[in-house]
């Protein structure tokens, strides 16, 4: 179901599109609120978007945010 090959899907491209414009770490509950998508449909989306080095997780647990990767 993930793409290896680096082609990312029209919500991948919402998210990291989201990201980019926010100005500082973006959470999870941040996007769902902005983006009204199932928590677990955007972790794996998150999930993607962090293994194909497009997005810095940053922290753990509940204290868990994302920046674009430089």
């Amino acid at each position: 179901a993930f793409q290896a090959d680096g082609k990312l899907t029209y919500r991948q491209f919402q998210i990291l599109e989201t990201i980019s414009k926010s100005k500082e770490p973006i959470t999870i509950g941040n996007l769902i609120k902005m983006k009204k998508m199932s928590r677990m449909t955007l972790f794996r989306d998150l999930r993607e978007l962090h293994l194909q080095n497009k997005i810095i997780r940053l922290g753990q647990g509940r204290g868990v945010s994302y920046v674009i990767s430089s």
